[in-house]
């Protein structure tokens, strides 16, 4: 299990020299300094690191919406040195604060409002699928891994989406082949857990999906050291920006009066008397090292789970080869459609667009074969389109 550090635009500066690593990289940083015609401004990571990118799900969901459409990510994707993206996330939903925005009856409900019948995590789960099936049929040849995340809240929630995408994410590992870096992400995990709770949604998904691999979005640095037990082998990577210490509080002594035995709070990286970049950096190894420490538990064979999905036990006298010639032969024996059937109309709707309430359909864009370039910026909408598109 792999540790992703998660950086922030300002930390990849020419006067700061980063480890070379895997960091993991959230478009929602840069989409905040976007620029007048659309575009979201080159990371410019150093050509001796890699990233994982984060589709910025968790801040949309804080939001509200997405700042940027899909085809301002996608474009923001080829901004990259080819080969530097080695996992890009799919758009997804967060359902963290669903719960919390209540709907306004007098608009019209959307398509995913309707398949949920009013269950906030049941439309933004919708959306996640589909909009993962979207990108997976129009904009699978591209030179970075595709990564789709499951969202919940609850065990059987996660369970439900696994069921729900499991003939996408089957199909995508059967594409990139058992040898790939190809993992699912499991997202919506920022928060307090009951003690074995991750563990129980970790097992339930890979009940449902046996062989493929798994990435955490953020789960927080006191689930991971307080757990009893090692998180699952399917597990492959998690992230955290929390090394950056940003919410890391230490307590200073007044220096005036000496007699005074009062302390006041000041964040670690200020009482380092460093920038945060510099203090970040100077910790990294120092976070690694604790994280390791408290995923370097005890793993038995079989942990003791609080939940039973009520699908098959996990295949895990199956190698990686077996599952994979499995998943090949059961999808060329299936009878897949050609063509892909067209959805009813409004069915996108939650391909956002910014500060506006239109939409877009993305398959012309960057399709093979297509005359739009994915590389240039954006500049609105392309009157060249059908009517239907634009």
């Amino acid at each position: 299990m792999k540790f992703i550090p998660g950086l922030w635009k300002g930390a990849i500066r020419r006067t700061t020299r980063l480890p070379p690593g895997t960091y993991l990289l959230a478009a929602s940083s840069w989409s905040q300094y976007m620029r007048q015609d659309g575009s979201i401004p080159p990371a410019n990571l150093p050509l001796t690191c890699d990233a994982i990118i984060d589709p910025g799900g968790y801040y949309a969901a804080y939001k509200g919406a997405y700042a940027y459409d899909f085809l301002q990510y996608l474009r923001w994707l080829f901004t990259f040195p080819p080969g530097q993206v080695r996992l890009a996330g799919m758009m997804d939903y967060c359902c963290l604060f669903c719960r919390q925005r209540s709907r306004d009856p007098a608009v019209p409900p959307t398509w995913a409002e309707v398949l949920a019948a009013g269950d906030p995590v049941r439309e933004q789960q919708e959306k996640t699928a589909f909009m993962a099936d979207e990108i997976w049929w129009y904009h699978r040849e591209v030179p970075w891994i595709w990564m789709p995340t499951l969202q919940g809240l609850t065990i059987d929630e996660y369970v439900w989406h696994a069921c729900e995408m499991r003939d996408l994410i089957l199909s995508m590992k059967w594409y990139y082949g058992p040898e790939s870096d190809f993992r699912v992400a499991i997202g919506s995990l920022s928060r307090v857990f009951k003690q074995g709770e991750l563990h129980d949604i970790v097992q339930a998904c890979s009940d449902v999906l046996p062989g493929v691999r798994f990435h955490l979005y953020g789960p927080k640095r006191k689930v991971l050291q307080t757990m009893r037990y090692a998180l699952p082998d399917c597990v492959e990577s998690w992230d955290s920006s929390m090394w950056h210490g940003q919410r890391d509080v230490v307590n200073i002594p007044f220096s005036e009066p000496a007699s005074v035995e009062m302390r006041r709070p000041m964040k670690a990286w200020q009482a380092s008397g460093k920038t945060q970049l510099e203090y970040a950096i100077e910790n990294l190894p120092r976070f690694e090292n604790s994280m390791y420490r408290s995923l370097s538990k005890t793993r038995p064979a079989r942990l003791p789970f609080l939940h039973e999905s009520g699908l098959a036990n996990p295949q895990d006298d199956m190698t990686t080869r077996e599952t994979y010639e499995m998943f090949k032969q059961m999808l060329e024996s299936a009878d897949l459609p050609s063509e892909k059937i067209p959805y009813p109309e409004g069915y996108a709707q939650h391909f956002e667009i910014p500060n506006a309430n239109e939409w877009f359909l993305p398959w012309v864009w960057g399709r093979p074969g297509s005359d739009v370039d994915t590389r240039l910026p954006s500049s609105g909408r392309d009157s060249s389109l059908p009517e239907s598109v634009r």
